[in-house]
């Protein structure tokens, strides 16, 4: 994984994924509950799973006008405070839980989007984070395409991932590239 900031002060370009990415996720993480057990188990679960007093859950894909947003909502299900700062580690993961060679911007000029700043995440409360994407082919030159099956989504860098299933795979096309928006209070 390649990491690399993008300018942050943009003003909205996509009215519809904004719109639908505000809406995404909620406080609620039972709604999208699809999050996986760890790389190195064979099963799937179907609910989200409280470890360490936080569940990551993703939520419904938006394709509006060919940009892609998914939000990524942390839920306190503990009884202390979850201090973020900034943006969540993403790894984006093929379907055999390898990761793939994906540049993680961190910010974005799709959608305006939150400067990273501490975020205190109180129990019952949540926080999200916004991953958009493009299927750019930019060659017909046999180039691989990628598809990301999976994410592996730290809440701070060093933390410990949770591996989470996208509704759909994320199709990549051939450029590799994904943008993650800081940690901001779930909306709703």
């Amino acid at each position: 994984m390649r990491r690399s900031a993008a300018p942050r002060t943009t003003p909205v370009l996509l009215l519809g994924l904004a719109l639908a990415v505000a809406g995404c996720g909620g406080s609620d993480p039972a709604a999208s509950g699809n999050e996986s057990r760890p790389s190195d188990q064979a099963s799937e679960s179907a609910a989200p799973e409280c470890r360490d007093g936080v569940e990551i859950t993703p939520g419904p894909i938006d394709a509006a006008t060919g940009q892609r947003g998914m939000a990524i909502t942390l839920y306190n299900c503990g009884t202390e405070d979850v201090a973020l700062d900034g943006f969540p580690t993403v790894t984006v993961l093929d379907a055999a839980r390898n990761p793939l060679d994906v540049t993680v911007n961190e910010g974005t000029t799709a959608i305006e989007a939150p400067d990273p700043a501490p975020l205190t995440v109180r129990p019952g409360e949540s926080a999200e984070s916004v991953i958009l994407w493009r299927n750019t082919v930019t060659t017909v030159d046999g180039s691989e395409i990628l598809e990301g099956a999976f994410l592996d989504v730290a809440a701070t860098p060093g933390a410990t991932g949770r591996v989470v299933t996208p509704e759909s795979p994320l199709d990549l096309g051939n450029t590799g590239e994904i943008d993650v928006t800081a940690w901001a209070p779930a909306a709703g």
